[in-house]
């Protein structure tokens, strides 16, 4: 072979090396970019704001939600378990009721005293104030236990379990629970303390009232 065709040769080759050189490299950054492109998407940050069409959640107040006013201290309250024990999540409703009732009461009659014995003088002591905390707390006790339903509710079908709601809601009127208290206070005659019957069956109807505003602050 002549030194001219050697030359050809050695030309031809090179030019295909290149070319085929050219050709992976291609290849390799198809490939590169479509692995870019899929990383990316699967980056993409969660939607924040709702798509078109999507209605969003919407909340209502639970039924038999009552509030205080100046005239009542309220509770309401639910319970929920097996229809198969009806009467029992009622009653568990009502109790709930009570209890949240009780709690106010009880959190208004401590404020009271505790106003009552700053009218009259420490000189009555320790003791006098805590037994007429406990005679009240124990009329109270029994004022909320007598309570009835004033609100009630129920499910009207049982869920995928089987199980039911009930709520109810309770009133105890102010003005009544502290005639109750004091009446019997002013009839205890174990009680040690200074008791002006009067001055303090109107500073409890003062704080029972004024309860509701306080729990706003």
């Amino acid at each position: 072979m002549s030194v001219r065709s050697r030359r050809k040769a050695k030309k031809m080759k090179t030019r295909m090396f290149l070319v085929a050189l050219i050709a992976t490299m291609g290849i390799s950054t198809m490939v590169f970019t479509s692995c870019k492109s899929k990383k990316q998407a699967i980056q993409q940050p969660y939607q924040t704001q709702p798509k078109p069409g999507v209605v969003e959640d919407e909340f209502v107040e639970p039924p038999c939600t009552m509030y205080d006013d100046d005239n009542v201290f309220v509770g309401s309250s639910s319970a929920y378990g097996s229809a198969a024990q009806e009467a029992v999540i009622r009653r568990a409703a009502l109790t709930n009721a009570q209890n949240i009732a009780r709690q106010k009461m009880k959190h208004a009659y401590q404020g009271m005293v505790s106003d009552y014995f700053n009218l009259i003088g420490n000189n009555a002591g320790n003791t006098a104030r805590s037994n007429i905390e406990g005679a009240g707390d124990q009329i109270i006790d029994i004022i909320v236990n007598d309570t009835k339903e004033k609100c009630i509710r129920r499910s009207k079908t049982t869920d995928a379990k089987g199980n039911i709601t009930y709520y109810i809601g309770i009133e105890i009127d102010k003005k009544a629970a502290a005639d109750k208290i004091s009446d019997a206070l002013s009839k205890d005659d174990e009680l040690d303390i200074r008791f002006q019957e009067y001055n303090y069956r109107e500073k409890m109807k003062e704080k029972f009232k004024e309860y509701k505003e306080e729990q706003k602050k």
